[in-house]
């Protein structure tokens, strides 16, 4: 199959497997008589050129090392075969298959990117306390790495971020081929680092934690810088 390069694009052998595939689709679409054995017939053909395809890209991305970059490339495999299913009939199924794993990748590219923006800017572990914080253990600001000071410095390093949030991003998302795709990544990470923000800022303002004085941004300013 080929190594991935650098711009996790699908490799060569990939694009002979889809004009293969294409040419199978072509055949099918002009001879096909609709009835229950064409319909077998064509899914056997598709499936003597999908299934190896999909066990080829799945063994292209073991040379790859991270799982961003096994998710990028695999995203814009599967783009490409999407893109080639959704112009023929009798694909459904094969088009639900392709949409299913394609969410997988971009779940795991989306909690990838939010964890790096959280973490760049020092909020995960104060989520991670926030999160597990009841109050039989005392005031949220008494933990460690909760305190008054540590919490200031994180949302300071926050605002730089929400100011230019394109420089928190992960390199490699800007390489999913698929625009949609990748506004629709881009989206579902920013609703995850709201969703995080707002579970910190709920403990910020409850008097219980003890914050007093902090300055910290309402949920609806950051979801706004983040639109």
């Amino acid at each position: 199959m080929g190594t991935p390069d650098y711009d996790l694009l699908p490799v060569q052998a990939v694009h002979q497997s889809l004009m293969l595939l294409k040419e199978v689709l072509d055949v099918h679409d002009s001879t096909s008589s609709g009835g229950d054995e064409s319909k077998a017939r064509f899914d056997k053909m598709v499936a003597s050129v999908l299934d190896p395809l999909y066990r080829s890209i799945q063994l292209a991305t073991t040379q790859l090392h991270s799982p961003v970059d096994i998710s990028v490339y695999t995203l814009n495999c599967l783009s490409s075969i999407h893109s080639l299913l959704i112009l023929y009939p009798f694909t459904d199924k094969r088009i639900e298959v392709a949409l299913a794993l394609m969410s997988g990748h971009e779940d795991t590219l989306i909690s990838e990117e939010a964890s790096a923006i959280l973490s760049s800017t020092g909020l995960i572990p104060i989520y991670q306390k926030a999160m597990a914080h009841n109050q039989s253990q005392g005031p949220l600001s008494s933990i460690s790495e909760a305190d008054a000071a540590t919490v200031k410095r994180a949302l300071e390093s926050f605002d730089h971020f929400l100011a230019q949030p394109h420089f928190g991003r992960i390199d490699q998302v800007a390489r999913i081929s698929n625009i949609k795709v990748r506004e629709r990544v881009h989206t579902r990470t920013m609703e995850n680092v709201v969703a995080a923000y707002s579970i910190i800022h709920s403990r910020l303002v409850d008097p219980f934690n003890k914050y007093e004085g902090l300055e910290a941004k309402t949920v609806e300013q950051v979801r706004d810088l983040l639109k």
